[in-house]
């Protein structure tokens, strides 16, 4: 027997509303907390060495909030929020009265400067190391990179891969996951040699070495897809058509299962997607089966942007789906190995930070690959949305990045003024005013050029 049951959609503009507000909430905690990590590094050091800290910043620009302690520090909350800063009592900066110069930043011994100057960057890799000890402790699962299939004619067919290897180390690196997969191309972009992959089927015990011939790789600058540009598509295993959970859709029942969309015969959940993504903001027919009997339900699918003016159908159900065990690793340590777990991923994050920028001044990777805040934007949200481990885990990539990039020798950046004061300890006299205003200015306009370019290719990503 056919049950018919309508009932009016939720208005699409709620959820627009939602997934924008999650979005901001992310945002802000990302920022808050790695910007603060920095200055808070900073601020600290400052204190321990007896200099006067002026003002605790989170955020540039008009002030929002803000309160003063016993000691004269303002603690502010200002209205732009990409960045901050500590401003110290320096006579660099302002005069100073005489009672108070033996708290001025620059009457302090040239080692106390460098040491309040480097305790940013350092705590923002503290607490990368921090999180990622964390995840590995709470435990995380991951998705084991088998092949699904090879794409005829492509880089990867051409060397032999084959459908359901799985890829077991790269380069002689190995790769128990996607994500290392990932790292380890990124890591060859702009290569014209050959990487080399080991991979083997599930009844091998030894792998083989294929190796890749890079020399005529091409690569989406905007938007890399290292695997799909090499040819491979990730094995993506057969999933039923049946509500496992629902987000926010309440004519869809767990349990139930799909049989067609108007019409139109459903075999598995990709069959489903599929449908749901080609039809935003219209009503479907849907045949369910729900126990024993078989329903036709009109519902009227959502919709979510996936870019600037592009939107796709949206549902708000999950499938009742589990990855099989030999698909998955799981990584769950105690104490220590779970730190040496953390360092390590620490030290591939910031190698590969280092050869992508080396390659960016050589010209081997496009400065269309930089990400800018509107990026980070909705990057916080996707990873908020899936959970802790994923935020956590996204948390301490910023945190590790922004540390990173304070160290480069950019004037107006830490890893300039580290420079200054390694030539003042060489010398003997600090490096002249004139000079580091004029450094300053220099690296200013490098700092915004590249902010220009991130910011021109969030946009071109949010439009195309």
């Amino acid at each position: 027997m056919i049950y018919w049951l309508k009932k009016p959609a939720k208005h699409v503009k709620v959820k627009d509303m939602q997934q924008l507000f999650l979005s901001i909430i992310a945002f802000l905690i990302t920022i808050t907390v790695v910007v603060g990590i920095h200055e808070f590094g900073h601020f600290i050091v400052a204190r321990l060495c007896g200099i006067k800290v002026l003002r605790f910043s989170v955020g540039f620009g008009k002030k929002l909030f803000s309160f003063t302690d016993k000691k004269g520090t303002e603690y502010r909350v200002s209205m732009i929020p990409l960045g901050g800063y500590v401003k110290l009592l320096d006579e660099n900066e302002e005069p100073v009265v005489a009672q108070e110069l033996h708290l001025a930043f620059n009457r302090r011994p040239v080692y106390q400067r460098a040491m309040v100057i480097l305790a940013g960057p350092l705590l923002n890799f503290v607490f990368a190391l921090a999180v990622f000890w964390l995840m590995f402790i709470i435990g995380f699962t991951s998705v084991k990179p088998i092949i699904g299939s090879v794409i005829p004619n492509s880089i990867a067919k051409t060397a032999g891969l084959k459908s359901q290897q799985e890829i077991v180390a790269i380069d002689t690196h190995q790769t128990p996951d996607w994500a290392s997969v990932l790292i380890r191309i990124f890591f060859r972009i702009g290569s014209k040699n050959s990487i080399r992959i080991m991979a083997k089927l599930p009844k091998e015990s030894i792998g083989k070495n294929y190796q890749l011939d890079l020399f005529n790789w091409q690569i989406n600058e905007l938007r890399p897809d290292p695997l799909k540009s090499l040819g491979i598509i990730p094995y993506s295993p057969y999933v039923p058509a049946i509500i496992g959970a629902q987000l926010d859709h309440h004519q869809l029942q767990i349990g139930d299962k799909i049989l067609a969309v108007n019409q139109k015969t459903i075999n598995n959940w990709h069959e489903l997607v599929k449908q749901i993504k080609s039809h935003p903001d219209q009503e479907l027919l849907f045949k369910i089966q729900r126990n024993d009997k078989i329903m036709q339900i009109k519902i009227k699918i959502g919709h979510k942007y996936i870019s600037l003016t592009k939107k796709e159908g949206f549902l708000g159900v999950m499938p009742k789906f589990q990855w099989p065990e030999k698909f998955i690793n799981h990584n769950k340590y105690t104490s220590w190995p779970a730190l040496t777990h953390a360092f390590k991923r620490i030290l591939v994050f910031t190698k590969l930070n280092l050869v992508l920028i080396g390659k960016m001044i050589v010209g081997d990777f496009s400065v269309r690959g930089l990400a800018g805040p509107l990026t980070i934007f909705t990057t916080a949200g996707h990873a908020f949305y899936l959970g802790l481990i994923t935020f956590l885990g996204f948390l301490g990539f910023i945190s590790a990045t922004i540390g990173l990039f304070n160290l480069l020798p950019i004037p107006g950046l830490d890893g300039a003024h580290i420079c200054y004061f390694i030539i003042e300890a060489i010398i003997g006299r600090p490096v002249s005013m004139k000079v580091q205003i004029l450094a300053f200015r220099l690296g200013l306009l490098i700092i915004f050029l590249i902010m220009v370019q991130a910011v021109i290719n969030d946009v071109l990503r949010l439009v195309k």
